[in-house]
C-alpha cells in the first residue's frame, strides 16, 4: 500500500483508536478487549499497487493458536468484496465505513457471550453456512474455525454443539486429506523416478499422519465431553487463553 495513503488513514483514525485502545502495529491496528476477543482492522494494498481494501479480524482468545484470520470489509457492507483504488475521496469512504459501521459492531463484539450470541442462529446449522462466508457473521464463523467455535461453545456451556462442531471438524479433516491425497496420486502418475515416486509416498505418510493427530485430538474433546469432565477442558481452554495472551502481550497491552 502506498506509503502516503496507510499514513492518512493512521493520522485521521489514531485519536478515536487510541481511545478505545488500540494500538498500530504495521498497517494494522490491534486490541485485546476484555482479555477475550482479539480485534484486528488490517489495510492490503493490492499486487498492482493502484488499490486496497482493508480486512477484519475478530478471533476468541480461549481457541487460538495463531492471528492471522481476516474477513474482508466487503462482508460487513454488501456481501461482497470491495476494494478502493487510491484517492483522497476512498480513504474518506473507507475511514467513515470503519468509524460508523466496523467500529460498531467490534464494541458490539467484546466477550466470548458476546460473539457467541452474534452467531448462534448459524451455530446451529454450522454445515450450511460453513459454505457461505459473504456476510460479516457467517465470515466470522468461518475464519475463527471449527476449533476455535468448539472453545468458543464450551465457554458459554453449550456442550451439544460442541459435539456437533467436533464432528464436522473430523468430517472437514478427512476431505481435506482425500484432497490432498489425490494432489499427491496426480503428480505421482506423471514421474517415472523411483527417488521421486518416493518423495510423494513419503508426503502422503505425512499427511495421512497429520490427519491421524488431528482426528486423535477431536477424539480427545469427544471423550472429554462424554465422560463430563468440564474441569480438564476447562483446564485445557485456560492455558490456551493464557499462553495466547501472554504472546499478545507486547502488541496489544
Amino acid at each position: 500500500m502506498k506509503n502516503e495513503y496507510i499514513k492518512e488513514i493512521k493520522e485521521s483514525m489514531k485519536d478515536k483508536m487510541k481511545e478505545m485502545n488500540f494500538k498500530i502495529k504495521g498497517q494494522s491496528f490491534i486490541r485485546v478487549v476484555n482479555k477475550q476477543i482479539y480485534q484486528e482492522i488490517n489495510f492490503q494494498g493490492s499486487a498492482a499497487g493502484d488499490s486496497f481494501t482493508v480486512n477484519i479480524a475478530i478471533i476468541p482468545i480461549c481457541g487460538i493458536k495463531k492471528v492471522d484470520p481476516y474477513i474482508r470489509i466487503g462482508f460487513f457492507i454488501s456481501g461482497e468484496d470491495i476494494w478502493w483504488t487510491y484517492t483522497k475521496n476512498s480513504i474518506s469512504e473507507v475511514v467513515n465505513i470503519i468509524n460508523e459501521k466496523i467500529l460498531k459492531i467490534m464494541d458490539s463484539l467484546t466477550t466470548y457471550e458476546e460473539l457467541y450470541t452474534e452467531i448462534e442462529s448459524l451455530i446451529d446449522n454450522i454445515s450450511l453456512y460453513k459454505k457461505d462466508n459473504n456476510n460479516y457473521k457467517a465470515s466470522i464463523m468461518y475464519h475463527v474455525g471449527n476449533i476455535n467455535l468448539f472453545w468458543l461453545c464450551f465457554r458459554n456451556n453449550k456442550f451439544d454443539k460442541c459435539k456437533d462442531i467436533l464432528k464436522l471438524e473430523k468430517d472437514d479433516v478427512q476431505v481435506w486429506l482425500n484432497r490432498c491425497l489425490e494432489v499427491e496420486d496426480d503428480f505421482q502418475k506423471q514421474v517415472t523416478s523411483e527417488k521421486l515416486i518416493k518423495r510423494f509416498e513419503d508426503n502422503k505418510n505425512k499427511l495421512k499422519q497429520i490427519a491421524q493427530e488431528r482426528i486423535n485430538k477431536i477424539e480427545e474433546l469427544n471423550t472429554l465431553l462424554n465422560n463430563n469432565e468440564f474441569e480438564k477442558l476447562q483446564k485445557m481452554t485456560n492455558e490456551i487463553e493464557l499462553e495466547n495472551l501472554n504472546r499478545l502481550n507486547k502488541y496489544c497491552f
